[in-house]
């Protein structure tokens, strides 16, 4: 009779080898690295689509800002004719959000150059304004004449540039370029 010690050990049969364990860890990582490699590209994609879906709320607000200006200013001072009728280049890259205008996320910088800012802070840009010299009736160019004839009394095409983001020089940001078209009431 033998007191204490320990039987004697069993080997346990393993189902896979080492070389089948091995394969098997390295395409769990591959497949991981796989996803893990989608996630920029996703990022990306949803902050674009972010910004898209931004923008078109700013320029809504910016339509409607210069729409409530031609209704109660059309040639005064500060008015739709008033607007110059070539773009020029921003040459600040920055603004300071303490001169907002009564538009959510526009800030004034001068009168044919504003801020926009989200909330967040994912979206700075500018939005520029300038007056066309032309208005155009595609459908009656018979119209389009008697309109540029009154251009700037009656009728006036007001282009809106939204460009961003404002830590790339000009040239290199996005840019959206929106125009409207507005007939003074009698």
């Amino acid at each position: 009779m033998k007191i204490g010690g320990f039987g004697p050990v069993k080997t346990i049969k393993s189902m896979f080898n080492l070389i089948e364990i091995t394969m098997a860890i390295a395409v769990v990582g591959i497949g991981i690295a796989g996803i893990m490699a989608l996630f920029p590209p996703a990022i990306e994609a949803n902050r674009v689509a972010n910004n898209e879906n931004y923008i078109g709320g700013i320029v809504d607000s910016m339509a409607a800002m210069v729409e409530n200006v031609a209704l109660t200013n059309w040639s005064g001072t500060g008015g739709i004719t008033s607007l110059p009728t070539s773009k020029a280049t921003p040459d600040s890259t920055m603004f300071s959000t303490s001169s907002p205008t009564n538009y959510p996320g526009i800030y004034n910088i001068s009168s044919t150059l504003f801020g926009v800012a989200s909330v967040d802070g994912s979206f700075v840009g500018h939005i520029q304004l300038w007056r066309g010299t032309s208005v155009e009736n595609y459908e009656n160019p018979i119209a389009s004449a008697a309109a540029n004839s009154l251009l700037g009394t009656n009728s006036a095409k007001v282009f809106i540039e939204l460009s961003w983001p404002l830590a790339a020089p000009y040239d290199n940001r996005e840019k959206r370029l929106y125009v409207i078209e507005l007939f003074k009431g009698e």
